[in-house]
């Protein structure tokens, strides 16, 4: 029985063995040209939106539409909202949606969509010299600072 196992297993070995030798033969191996890709494979990767002024400008202009909620700044609350959207082909923003909110915090996500909605018109992802529809993800700060006067905006 022992001898029967050794036998199959010495018989397995021999055809892996059998088998790569044959890949070792001339039309088997790889040469440069089946690695490197010719120019017509490379893909355009186009541009991503930009916003007016940059991206310095885009958190300006975000800051300056972000309205803290009362309630929260009453309280001391911090955090982060994602505001998910699409730059349309036109620039314009549409379907604001929260990605990812704070439990139990709607007033922030309702700010930060209320901020997004007031951003002016991005130049749109550019594809094949092509306008394309864009998703963007943007997180929106709620931060108090000691070192400030930072204040509700009514």
């Amino acid at each position: 029985m022992i001898r029967m196992k050794i036998l199959l297993l010495h018989s397995f070995l021999f055809i892996q063995l059998f088998g790569y030798a044959s890949c070792m033969e001339e039309g088997f191996l790889l040469r440069n040209d089946t690695i490197t890709p010719s120019k017509d494979q490379f893909f355009d990767r186009g541009t991503d939106p930009k916003y007016p002024g940059g991206e310095i400008q885009l958190v300006k202009d975000l800051s300056d539409n972000l309205v803290y909620p009362k309630l929260e700044f009453a309280k001391g609350i911090e955090g982060t909202v994602w505001v998910q959207f699409f730059i349309e082909t036109d620039g314009s923003i549409n379907e604001i949606k929260i990605a990812r909110g704070i439990k139990g915090v709607k007033n922030f996500d309702n700010s930060a969509i209320e901020a997004v909605k007031k951003l002016k018109r991005f130049s749109p992802a550019i594809l094949n010299g092509k306008p394309q529809r864009q998703l963007m993800t943007l997180p929106v700060r709620f931060t108090l600072h000691e070192d400030t006067d930072v204040k509700p905006k009514e």
